[in-house]
């Protein structure tokens, strides 16, 4: 009988039972014999041990590396599989690495061991790389037939332990990205003989060939939160196969904790780095389903350990204008090049040399350190010019007279700097009057008063006994608003209050209004609010609209409508519905289970990124399901929405965090914090368009920049409302920087109700705290 012929006649018979925990488990000889099918074994975590599965992946990383793993199955069975494998790889050359793994198997009668090496090539597909691996080895196979005994009561053959060695070889190749790669593996490419079985008999085992597909993504969510994904499968000959799934999610890039998913069942997956050169991991599953919990426990360890990777010597050259050098610099632990001291010279010239042509080009300045003939220290920037070498060009010291404005905290909160007219000039600061104000130390300041520039207003400042400048009254804005008769007199005239609304008192209700409004920031200001009191005391609020003529209006019952249409896929109607009282569009009983397509028409549907929408059902149950914008006007709701936009600070896949510099770091901070909305509207309160110019401009300056606006409101009120109030007033905000000419798709609207607080609902300090709209900028990733 052939020795693949003896397997399957094993598997059509039952071998021997195993007493477990006082339950018997059947076990196959074709289980014993999975060297044969499987032929090479896979690892949990083999994506810590690619150079095992993939030769192309050897010398990958630019560092050398060994790694360690150890496996045993199934523990309570006796003969139960254990395996080993040890490997190591890191580059030879610039595109050329190389590897090494050892691989031991045993499970019952059979056991294999083998030896193996690769090498791999990289190339250069754009910004992308492509890997090439081929690998050459030996592997033994041992079988004991022997220790085989049949259900039947027949006996294997009597102290046979059988070896053969067979010679094998394998292809493979990786495309990789920054945070992607897919990779493809062909083992035994000669599919060689194996002699398993008495000597004299001419069948034969076959190492048959194999084909392994793997792909992985990394998903950035946040500044310290990683998702790793990553997917293995395996074809050969016969059934036996594999496939592997894992997620892994990684804190800090230092420690994970995941989940896999093979053809047998679940692992949890768990794993730290210590240090920069050390990693540990350990997976971990049960018993198979289908076979309950006798076989026990499986675990699998694995250590790895990264040699700190070399940095190509680099050295910065002092030369003339012929190339001559004159001195040499090493590069510092800390990355400044050292020189003693510089000639007495008015200007300098630099050449970087290095073994690494990468950091040649990539370089475009360098920091050099050098002692002044009066034996200061000194650190400049050098920037590389357009003929690769760095030039530096001493300019006089110019005197720059600051004045800096400090909140209670000490935080610095605005810069200003002197004008032409003798004036310090803020662009922008906080509404706060606790405020001190400090000059800068190599400037005198004699004078009791001083007058400055805030928000193009003259205000002046005191000096106290502290030296600090306070003010002297804090700048108060008179805004007004008039209403005007048929022929554009002024009829009456309302103030702000407190909750941000202009108070008309025995005004109608019921009729049309024209106005006009006194204020700063007219030109930016599209909407307000009155609180009218007719003369029985009924209080309503109106939101009034500037027109192109910059009068706002109110229009009773004339306004126009905004209604959401229904559609399938063919863009036909299927039913339409207005906007309640509430602000939402309501329709009943729509089928929730399958995908929506909507149409929105009468309002700024370029401003709006999505919408919310309340589902009554036969029982009257409401449900609030959320519609994302698919194209101008169509908006679509997915039956299996993703659970990430729920998650505040999930960014997009073309978006990545970075730290702003000091000075547009204050801006955003002083706008979310100077950011107010009349009591329970969404209409931005008229004090705060001011904080909003300094930040279009920043954001018109930086166009590979996105700000990120997500609403939230406290608990008062229902669920529903509080998402839609969040999500208008979120959007007030994009359309006001919009307003200011700041591109729409540098402007990302998210929105959360009442989830997500971060201060007690249940105090009017907290309820305000969580009442905010906050913003956040990341850079667009350049296609």
């Amino acid at each position: 009988m052939g020795a693949y012929n003896q397997m399957r006649y094993a598997i059509s018979h039952t071998v021997k039972r195993f007493a477990l925990g006082g339950s018997a488990v059947t076990v196959l000889l074709g289980l014993a014999l999975n060297a044969l099918a499987q032929q090479d074994a896979i690892y949990s975590q083999y994506m810590f041990n690619e150079v095992v599965v993939n030769p192309a992946t050897a010398g990958l990383e630019d560092q050398a590396s060994a790694v360690l793993l150890v496996k045993r199955q199934w523990e309570n069975m006796p003969g139960a599989p254990m395996g080993q494998s040890f490997s190591m790889d890191g580059p030879l050359k610039d595109r050329v690495g190389i590897g090494l793994h050892f691989v031991a198997d045993q499970f019952g009668p059979n056991r294999n061991t083998g030896v193996f090496g690769s090498v791999a090539y990289k190339l250069d597909i754009g910004k992308n790389k492509l890997a090439l691996g081929f690998r050459g080895g030996i592997k033994s196979y041992t079988i004991n037939w022997a220790e085989i005994e049949y259900a039947s009561g027949r006996k294997g053959w009597v102290a046979y332990n059988h070896n053969t060695v067979a010679a094998t070889m394998g292809l493979g190749a990786r495309f990789y990205t920054e945070n992607f790669y897919a990779g493809m593996v062909l083992n035994n490419l000669a599919e060689p003989s194996l002699n398993l079985q008495k000597e004299g008999i001419d069948q034969y085992g076959v190492l048959y060939q194999t084909v392994t597909l793997s792909a992985g993504h990394d998903f950035r969510l946040n500044d310290k939160m990683g998702l790793a994904t990553s997917v293995l499968m395996k074809f050969g000959e016969y059934p036996v196969g594999d496939f592997r799934f894992n997620v892994n999610f990684l804190y800090l890039q230092k420690y994970w904790i995941g989940l896999g998913l093979t053809e047998a069942g679940g692992n949890i997956l768990l794993g730290a780095k210590i240090g920069e050169s050390v990693m540990v991991g350990l997976a971990f599953n049960g018993s198979p389903p289908d076979v309950g919990s006798s076989l026990g426990t499986s675990q699998e360890l694995i250590f790895g350990y990264y040699m700190p990777s070399k940095k190509a010597g680099v050295k910065l050259h002092l030369v003339d204008e012929n190339g001559s050098v004159l001195m040499i610099a090493e590069n510092g632990k800390d990355g400044v090049f050292y020189f003693d001291k510089l000639p007495d010279q008015p200007s300098y010239l630099f050449k970087l040399e290095s073994d690494d042509a990468d950091l040649l080009n990539m370089t475009r300045a360098v920091e050099v350190s050098y002692k002044n003939p009066s034996g200061e220290v000194k650190v400049i920037n050098v920037a590389k010019d357009r003929d690769q070498f760095f030039r530096y060009v001493p300019l006089p010291p110019i005197v720059i007279e600051e004045l800096y404005a400090l909140n209670a905290d000490g935080d610095t909160v605005g810069v200003a700097l002197k004008n032409a007219g003798g004036y310090f000039v803020f662009e922008y600061l906080p509404n706060d009057p606790e405020l001190i104000f400090m000059q800068s130390d190599d400037i005198e300041d004699t004078d009791m008063l001083l007058t400055v520039l805030i928000n193009d207003k003259e205000t002046t400042l005191t000096k106290g006994e502290d030296k600090f400048f306070r003010f002297e009254e804090l700048p108060i804005d008179v805004v007004t608003l008039y209403l005007l008769g048929p022929n554009g007199d002024t009829l009456s005239s309302g103030g702000l209050n407190e909750d941000g609304f202009f108070v008309f008192e025995k005004l109608p209700i019921d009729q049309s209004y024209i106005f006009v409004l006194e204020a700063r920031d007219l030109d930016l200001i599209d909407e307000v609010q009155i609180l009218q009191i007719d003369k029985n005391g009924k209080k309503a609020i109106k939101t009034l609209t500037k027109g192109d003529d910059k009068l706002f209006r109110y229009q009773y019952l004339d306004h126009q409508e905004t209604r959401l249409y229904l559609i399938d896929d063919q863009g036909d109607t299927l039913m339409s519905t207005l906007r309640n009282s509430d602000g939402f569009f309501v329709f009943r009983e729509l089928p929730l289970d399958q995908n929506i397509l909507f149409m929105l028409d009468g309002e700024e549907v370029g401003m709006i990124d999505d919408i919310l929408v309340l589902n009554k059902d036969k029982e009257g149950k409401e449900t609030l399901i959320t519609a994302v914008k698919q194209s101008d006007v169509l908006f679509r709701y997915e039956s299996l929405p993703s659970n990430a936009a729920s998650i505040p600070g999930m960014l997009e896949e073309d978006e990545v965090a970075f730290i702003m510099n000091t000075r547009d770091e204050r801006i955003l901070r002083t706008t979310y914090q100077s950011l107010k909305f009349n009591t329970g509207e969404a209409i931005i309160a008229l004090d705060s368009y001011v904080y909003l110019e300094a930040l279009s401009k920043m954001l018109m300056l930086n166009t590979d920049w996105r700000i990120i606006l997500s609403g939230f409101t406290d608990d008062v009120g229902t669920d529903h409302y509080n998402l839609l109030l969040s999500k208008r007033r979120a959007e007030t905000v994009k359309r006001a920087l919009v307003k200011r000419e700041v591109p729409v798709k540098q402007v990302r609207v998210k929105f959360y109700g009442e989830s997500h607080p971060v201060a007690p609902n249940d105090t009017e300090e907290g309820r305000q705290k969580n009442r905010r709209v906050e913003m956040r900028i990341v850079k667009v990733k350049k296609d």
